[in-house]
C-alpha cells in the first residue's frame, strides 16, 4: 500500500492530477490522503529494534521479534515488521548459485531428534591478518543444535581430529552415531581408534553431497556471517578466543529459527529433561 502511495505522489509531482493518478495506480483517494497516527511507544520500539539490529546485522525482521518478545516487549509481528521496514533494516538476499540439479535424491538417515543421537563433524576455513589459511573442525549435535567444541590450527589431522572427539566424549558421554565426510582426518586410524572405544556408529556422506550434513553446513553459513566475515583476526590465538566467546553467545542467547526460537542450550536441556536415557544404556554407552 505504501508502495503505490508514493507511486501517486511521484505523479503529482510530475503534473498528474491526484484523481487521475489513483486510478492509475488502483488507489483509493481516502488511502492516498489518510495520515495514520502514531501509537504511543512506537518510538521506544522503533529504537529497540535499531539497537538490536546494529548488535546483531545478521538478524532479520523475525529473529529480532523473537528477541524482543524475550526481552519482555510482547510485540506484536506485523508491527514490528512494519517499523522494521520504516527503518529500511531489511537484509539482502544473496543470490542463489547456479549449480548441477540434486535430482530429487533424499539421504536415507532422518535428522536426530534426541542429544546426543547423532553429532555433525565438518572442517571449514578462515583467513588470519598474516596471510595464512586457519583450519577450524566444528563438532555440533544435530537435535539441539549445540556447539559442543573446536579445533583451530594451520593443519588438522586425524590426530587432533581424534583429540577433539575424545574431549567431548568424555566431557558429554558419546553420541550413538556421527555424522561426517569421508575426509581423510575421518578416515585416519587415529580418528578411528577413538571412534572404535567409544562404540560410535558412524554416518558417512558421499563425495559431492554436503547437503546430506545440512545441520553441521548450515552452522558453517551462520558462523561465516556473523564471526569469520565480520572479523579480522591477526593469529591463531585471536581466532581461538574470538570463536570461544562466539561459541558461548551461540549456545547459551542465539535464537534458533529451526528451533522454534529457542537458544541450542534451552533446547538441549529441554529434550534431555524430557527423554532422559536409561542409567543402564548409559553406562552401556560408556563402556
Amino acid at each position: 500500500m505504501e508502495e503505490k502511495r508514493q507511486v501517486v505522489k511521484e505523479l503529482v509531482k510530475r503534473g498528474m492530477k491526484v484523481k487521475r493518478a489513483v486510478e492509475r495506480v488502483g488507489l483509493a483517494r481516502s488511502t492516498f490522503y489518510y495520515q495514520g497516527r502514531e501509537r504511543e511507544g512506537e518510538e521506544e520500539l522503533r529504537e529497540k529494534i535499531r539497537q538490536v539490529a546494529l548488535a546483531y546485522p545478521s538478524f532479520g525482521y523475525r529473529r529480532i521479534w523473537a528477541w524482543l518478545r524475550r526481552e519482555g516487549g510482547g510485540v506484536n509481528r506485523k508491527r514490528e515488521w512494519r517499523l522494521y521496514r520504516q527503518l529500511d533494516l531489511g537484509l539482502r538476499r544473496p543470490r542463489k548459485k547456479k549449480g548441477r540439479k540434486r535430482g530429487g535424491e533424499k539421504f536415507a538417515v532422518k535428522e536426530a531428534e534426541e542429544p546426543q543421537e547423532r553429532w555433525a563433524v565438518d572442517l571449514t576455513e578462515a583467513w588470519v591478518e598474516r596471510g595464512y589459511r586457519v583450519r577450524i573442525l566444528n563438532v555440533l549435535d544435530e537435535a539441539t543444535r549445540y556447539y559442543l567444541g573446536f579445533w583451530v590450527g594451520r593443519h588438522i589431522g586425524g590426530v587432533e581430529a581424534g583429540e577433539v572427539l575424545e574431549q567431548l566424549c568424555r566431557r558429554y558421554g558419546p553420541p550413538r552415531q556421527l555424522r561426517r565426510d569421508n575426509g581423510p582426518e575421518f578416515q585416519s586410524k587415529a580418528f578411528q581408534a577413538v571412534v572404535s572405544r567409544w562404540r560410535i556408529g558412524e554416518v558417512v556422506i558421499p563425495p559431492g553431497r554436503p547437503y546430506w550434513n545440512g545441520a553441521v553446513e548450515s552452522f558453517h553459513s551462520t558462523l561465516e556471517k556473523e564471526l569469520l566475515g565480520r572479523e579480522i583476526f591477526q593469529n591463531e590465538q585471536e581466532l581461538r578466543a574470538k570463536l570461544a566467546a562466539w561459541q558461548q553467545y551461540y549456545n547459551g542467547r542465539r535464537l534458533h529459527s529451526a528451533l522454534g526460537y529457542q537458544t541450542p542450550e534451552e533446547r538441549w536441556h529441554q529434550l534431555t529433561l524430557k527423554n532422559p536415557l536409561d542409567k543402564e544404556d548409559k553406562k552401556e554407552l560408556s563402556s
